[in-house]
């Protein structure tokens, strides 16, 4: 029992003096200055890029440490501008979040090239620009570490703004599809991972919709680019003429222009009208229609990075319990309390200094919660 208490004790105290003791210059070595790299693709329209910059804004105004923007190309700031604007704020560890649908794009690696994080580019195609563009792309030069998080794939935040969207287009569910509208890859690995979130996300999409009352004969994707399958325009009539559903259709992009304004309309005008819904402007992508979403999925990913992680060992194997695991477990009891992710950043800064030698036993946590079971 004094053991227990001592133990507690030791957690409080630890918790008490965390920040004081991060405040302390370590000698001999430089500290670690974080500070978080936002990198968008990047288009030459105002209305897409906008939405961008007040996302960024919002996240310079709120995060606790630098926050720089990059865009990859066709505008300004490029990557490299970002780079040196943290650089200039005395930051050695950048954390680099693409504000991107999927990670897996041939732009990804692209990004990686920028940042130094590989020697060349993947070959070209839908997305890449493939060899030769490294004499478009100026190369950045951190003066630090470089970690890129993955994009927003699947994330649960991103399944619930695409709820929201279809619910709103949402009349006779019992007869409606709804079609999730991407960009796609050319590459065989790249569409695969493409397909494989697309699927996880209208598999949550229909949860959610569930949980409202709001059950859907199904939700499928279709992709924008030509010689992808299925194709949006495939999707489309599948719903329409296979099914004898209406098609509600969803883009899954992140801020709103020339795919969201003219390609997917274009291709919609080949149908009746009764046939399919689609958004009013500014419901048409993640950052016009939910903006704070987007930001909360950039600090999601950015903190994943810049907390420590813990480690737990169970049942003879070593878990690292990332954040994105500690929501996956919180999902699968049904309990997505944002308590769960102070729990975590606390637990990764404590936990290592008690037991600095070997992974915590997870028989050894209890989790003790003022909310309901």
């Amino acid at each position: 029992m004094r053991k227990a208490f001592t133990r507690i004790a030791q957690c409080f105290l630890i918790i008490m003096f965390t920040f004081l003791i991060a405040a302390i210059p370590v000698y001999g070595r430089e500290p670690i200055s974080k500070g978080i790299l936002v990198v968008a693709h990047g288009v030459n329209d105002p209305n897409w890029t906008n939405p961008v910059w007040e996302v960024v804004y919002e996240l310079k105004n709120n995060f606790p440490c630098p926050v720089a923007l990059g865009f990859l190309e066709f505008v300004e700031p490029g990557i490299p501008d970002g780079v040196e604007e943290l650089n200039q704020a005395g930051v050695n560890k950048i954390i680099a979040v693409p504000l991107f649908i999927s990670s897996y794009s041939n732009h990804i690696e692209e990004i990686r090239y920028v940042l130094g994080l590989r020697e060349d580019l993947p070959g070209g195609g839908h997305e890449g620009h493939g060899a030769g563009h490294e004499e478009d792309l100026e190369r950045a030069r951190p003066q630090g570490e470089v970690v890129l998080t993955p994009a927003i794939d699947d994330h649960p935040l991103m399944a619930e703004v695409l709820a929201e969207q279809i619910g709103l287009l949402v009349k006779d569910p019992a007869n409606e599809i709804g079609i999730l509208a991407a960009h796609g890859s050319d590459t065989e690995e790249g569409q695969k991972g493409w397909v494989d979130n697309l699927k996880s996300l209208g598999g949550q999409i229909q949860e959610r919709l569930e949980n409202k009352g709001i059950r859907l004969k199904d939700i499928k994707h279709g992709f924008v680019f030509e010689g992808l399958t299925p194709s949006v325009r495939e999707a489309v009539y599948e719903a329409v003429y296979t099914d004898g559903a209406t098609a509600l259709v969803v883009p899954v992009m992140i801020s709103e222009g020339y795919f969201t304004g003219h390609k997917i309309p274009g291709i919609l005008k080949e149908f009746p009208k009764d046939t399919y819904r689609y958004p009013e402007n500014g419901q048409r992508a993640l950052i016009t229609f939910k903006k704070s979403y987007a930001s909360r999925l950039v600090e999601w990913r950015a903190a994943g990075k810049l907390w420590p992680q813990l480690e737990v060992a169970k049942a003879g194997e070593t878990l690292e319990l990332t954040l994105d695991k500690c929501q996956e477990i919180a999902q699968a009891a049904g309990k997505g309390y944002p308590c769960s992710v102070l729990a975590f950043r606390l637990a990764g800064v404590t936990l290592p200094i008690l037991w600095p030698d070997s992974p915590m036993a997870a028989d050894d946590l209890m989790v003790v919660s003022l909310l309901p079971p």
